[in-house]
């Protein structure tokens, strides 16, 4: 099993999937409000009491959220080794082309100075 989602200031939304013969087959799939819990950490254990049927005998062996803020980063590390912030950093490069090295690079030094205020460590 896969789990992939979407994570947003206003909404997130998760899915199951399954995967056979380089095929992803939609398993469960389910949409929270974000302001409705505290933290991530909440929706995933709802999330996971929702999809408990469709996961027994199968386990998530891979996970992929869309991260694009310093609060998301710091939220996903509580539960990964490393994280990866593509599509936020995609948008920053098409926003400002002639500048894209210095503003990626500030985004970035954001992100890494919130995650060690957190944690007082890298990724």
């Amino acid at each position: 099993m896969i789990l992939a989602g979407d994570v947003g200031g206003t909404k997130c939304n998760l899915a199951l999937f399954s995967e056979k013969n380089g095929k992803l087959t939609t398993v469960f799939k389910q949409r929270f409000a974000s302001k409705e819990f505290a933290s991530f950490d909440l929706i995933v254990k709802e999330f996971s009491r929702q999809a408990a049927s469709h996961l027994h005998p199968d386990r998530v062996i891979a996970a992929g959220f869309g991260v694009s803020s310093p609060d998301q980063l710091t939220q996903m590390g509580r539960f990964a080794d490393a994280v990866v912030v593509g599509s936020a950093v995609m948008e920053l490069v098409e926003r400002n082309p002639a500048k894209a090295p210095d503003v990626v690079g500030q985004f970035v030094r954001k992100l890494l100075a919130n995650r060690r205020a957190q944690y007082g460590r890298e990724l």
